[in-house]
């Protein structure tokens, strides 16, 4: 009788850790928007009532109602999410109800707290109601991990005690979640948050010696040493501790990296006088931190040491560093970060008709990387099964099995917050909305779903890799004007034509994964017809800038020998097939990408400038 239910076991496991993880992000989500809340002033924004913000649409357009509208939106999702934990895991009997019902209540006495809060300004309540997020957000991440351990059919054996790692990366988590709650009772507190103008001396003061505001800042900051010590030296003993289980290394390797990354992104809020964006990005990361260091303690709890995180994420042997440096440089896929990096900064070079400041550049140049080479270790860890079938892709770090799948996840995940981070630090918020948008629709709309579902995947997903000198131009303007979507169409348009020339000389490997691109769908003639169709509407839409007088003589110039070329490349592909051909259409559109950007900038920077 057993076995006919194994299958319904299975399905509603995978339902639940779903659901779970859903929950789990929809959390987070709630502990940024309510620091933004906090942080900004913009936690009575809506005063009529608690929750429908004066029930009045007209307040939609307010920045204060409209944060407060997002936070009100993400806490319905999560009561849907909760919800539905209780109602796939209740039937599980491999879950202890416990685990179920834990995120609940926590949940509801989190409301409690809200609901109290909403009627003042207490800072004793405002913490409390920091902290209760936060411990919910642990509950869910231990919650996530107990499902992804069973869906993988790790057998739990809760270990007599914590080993030393798990004893420092727990105290670790205390001490994070303490920065928290100070980090917000500084952000919230106006004595606070303007008490200390320096970093790393708070006023010539090193050490806190009472308990006034300089004191807690001070106090802040030395917590803030011994938690980074405390999980750096965590990081190092996972090593020894757990050498073949890749998800505890993975986990406790990201919080060290982005806790490093807090202590400048802490002196910067400083000396940006309290930033509010800088601040939110500080507790919101800090927030990450937090659940990288209970999931790395409660799988030392819960996981013998003797057992991988599941077979696939079994750890391969010790490899020396420089080749370990190699393979996950590989999973940034620099020569496509180099090119969307051009057109990053030709979108900033434009924009500005000059040169914009070196620290504008740099920091931009530096999120923008980040963001690409994040969604391309995602997109190594997605395609893993499909690139072991092709010779173009099969020496891959993860079809080879020289890295463990988990470390690349946690590799992409961490380097895509860092992006985030310091775009909305270091140069704007709208920069950061941008790269995430792309990132997402690189990863999951064309990775996860476009790619294997549909020959028009390339079309669709060609807007991820438009995204690039949108983020340039919002980088000094601060806004998105009609030239920069003119950028992005012309990376649209050019976009098809140069993958669908690859596809064409390469198409027994699309053929052996099995990824429906256009050639092996429509055939060669309907593909190379298309190609000239879109040349064609690229260089229509590249005329586009001079046309809107963007652009001076010299662009147009440039535009139309360039895209001249292309034109002839695509027209003797149509009429003379061969993979010879093919190969110069692709070979070319880089070059022609490259040179109608580097036009632009010389027009610009040289007429307009």
């Amino acid at each position: 009788m057993t076995a006919p239910d194994q299958p319904n076991t299975e399905s509603s496991l995978k339902r639940y850790q779903t659901v779970a993880m859903t929950a789990t992000v929809l959390a987070f989500l709630l502990v940024l928007l309510e620091g933004i809340v906090r942080i900004a002033g913009t936690g009575l924004g809506c005063t009529a009532d608690w929750y429908l913000c004066a029930s009045e649409p007209a307040s939609l357009w307010s920045w204060t109602a409209a944060v407060e509208f997002g936070l009100r939106g993400t806490l319905t999702g999560l009561t849907v999410a909760l919800a539905l934990l209780i109602y796939h895991g209740w039937s599980i009997r491999q879950l202890s109800r416990a685990y179920v019902v834990l995120p609940v209540i926590a949940a509801l006495v989190m409301g409690v707290i809200a609901g109290l809060t909403f009627s003042g300004t207490s800072l004793d309540l405002t913490l409390s109601r920091i902290g209760s997020m936060q411990i919910l957000l642990a509950i869910l991440v231990i919650t996530s991990i107990l499902a992804i351990l069973r869906v993988n059919q790790v057998e739990l054996k809760p270990t007599s005690g914590f080993t030393q790692f798990g004893w420092i990366a727990g105290g670790s988590a205390v001490a994070v979640l303490g920065l928290i709650i100070a980090g917000g009772a500084i952000a919230t507190s106006e004595a606070a948050s303007g008490a200390c103008t320096g970093w790393p001396l708070c006023d010539g003061q090193l050490f806190p010696s009472g308990f006034t505001a300089t004191d807690l800042h001070l106090s802040h900051r030395w917590v803030a040493l011994f938690a980074t010590i405390g999980i750096l030296v965590a990081a190092t003993l996972a090593r020894r501790f757990y050498p073949g289980m890749a998800a505890v290394r993975g986990l406790i390797n990201a919080a060290a990296v982005l806790m490093a990354a807090q202590i400048f992104i802490g002196a910067a809020t400083v000396w940006s006088d309290q930033n509010p964006i800088a601040s939110a990005a500080h507790l919101g990361v800090a927030g990450v931190i937090w659940g990288l260091l209970i999931g790395a303690t409660v799988l030392d709890r819960m996981v013998p040491m003797s057992l991988p995180f599941g077979t696939a994420d079994h750890a391969p042997a010790a490899r020396p560093f420089r080749e370990t440096w190699a393979d996950y440089v590989e999973f940034t896929k620099p020569r496509i970060m180099v090119l969307l990096l051009i057109t990053t900064l030709g979108g900033m070079l434009i924009a500005a008709a000059g040169w914009p400041s070196i620290d504008l550049i740099f920091w931009t140049m530096v999120g923008g990387g980040m963001s690409a080479g994040g969604a391309s270790a995602l997109n190594h860890y997605i395609d893993r099964d499909i690139d072991g079938l092709m010779s173009r892709t099969s020496k891959r770090p993860l079809p080879a099995g020289r890295v463990a799948p988990v470390q690349v996840v946690i590799f992409g995940i961490t380097m895509s917050v860092l992006a985030i981070y310091i775009l909305v630090v270091f140069v704007n918020p709208l920069t950061a909305i941008l790269a995430l948008t792309g990132n997402l629709a690189y990863v999951v709309m064309y990775t996860k779903y476009l790619k294997r579902a549909t020959p028009q995947n390339i079309v669709i997903g060609g807007a991820a890799g438009a995204v690039p000198p949108m983020i340039g131009w919002a980088a000094v303007t601060n806004s998105i004007g009609v030239p920069a979507l003119i950028l992005f169409a012309v990376i649209f348009y050019w976009t098809p034509p140069h993958f669908w020339a690859l596809a064409l000389y390469k198409r027994g490997d699309y053929e052996k994964a099995r990824v429906p691109m256009f050639p092996e769908i429509y055939g060669d003639t309907e593909t190379r017809r298309h190609i000239l169709l879109y040349t064609v509407m690229l260089f229509i839409v590249s005329l586009f800038p001079f046309a809107l007088q963007f652009m001076g003589l010299f662009y147009l110039t440039c535009a139309v020998v360039l895209g001249g070329i292309f034109l002839l490349r695509t027209w003797q592909l149509s009429s003379n097939p061969s993979d010879a051909a093919a190969r110069r259409v692709f070979f070319f559109s880089l070059y022609y990408l490259a040179f109608i950007f580097l036009a632009m900038v010389i027009d610009r920077m040289v007429w307009f400038g």
